[in-house]
C-alpha cells in the first residue's frame, strides 16, 4: 500500500509542479525560439547528417530524394540561424539575407522535387522499379 501511495504522491507532484514548469519552458521556446545559436546549429547539423546518411544508404529513388530534401532543409536552417544571430556591428536592416537565401532554397527544393518525381515516374513506367541500382543506362 505504501508503494501505491508513493506512486500517487509522485504523480501529484509531477502534475502540479513539474508539468507547469515544463509547459512554461516549452511555451517560452515556442513563443520566441531558443535564445542561443548552438541550438539551431545542432538541429541543422542533425538534419544535414540524416540527409547525407539517407543519400548514402538508400537504394530507393524516393529515399534518396528525401535525403536531398533533408540536406537542403539543414542548409536553410543554417542560413536563418546565422541571420537571426548576426555578428556584432551588423545593422538590423541587413539581417534578411538568411531568409532570402532560404526562400531560394525552398524554390530550388520544389523544382528539384518536381523534376525528380517526373524522372521517377518515367523510370517506373519503363523499368517497373524505382531502385537506382537497376537504372544503369541514360537511354529510356
Amino acid at each position: 500500500m505504501t508503494a501505491l501511495a508513493d506512486l500517487w504522491g509522485f504523480l501529484v507532484y509531477v502534475a502540479t509542479v513539474r508539468l507547469p514548469m515544463l509547459w512554461g519552458e516549452l511555451g517560452a521556446v515556442l513563443r520566441g525560439g531558443p535564445r542561443e545559436l548552438y541550438a539551431y546549429l545542432f538541429i541543422a547539423g542533425a538534419l544535414f547528417l540524416l540527409g547525407m546518411f539517407a543519400m548514402i544508404t538508400r537504394r530507393n529513388f524516393f529515399g534518396l530524394l528525401m535525403g536531398v530534401e533533408l540536406v537542403l532543409n539543414g542548409a536553410a536552417l543554417n542560413f536563418v540561424a546565422f541571420s537571426r544571430f548576426p555578428p556584432p556591428g551588423v545593422a538590423p536592416a541587413l539581417r534578411l539575407e538568411g531568409q532570402v537565401f532560404t526562400l531560394f532554397i525552398i524554390v530550388l527544393a520544389a523544382a528539384e522535387a518536381v523534376v525528380a518525381l517526373a524522372l521517377a515516374l518515367v523510370v517506373w513506367q519503363l523499368k517497373r522499379t524505382v531502385d537506382i541500382e537497376h537504372v544503369d543506362d541514360l537511354r529510356l
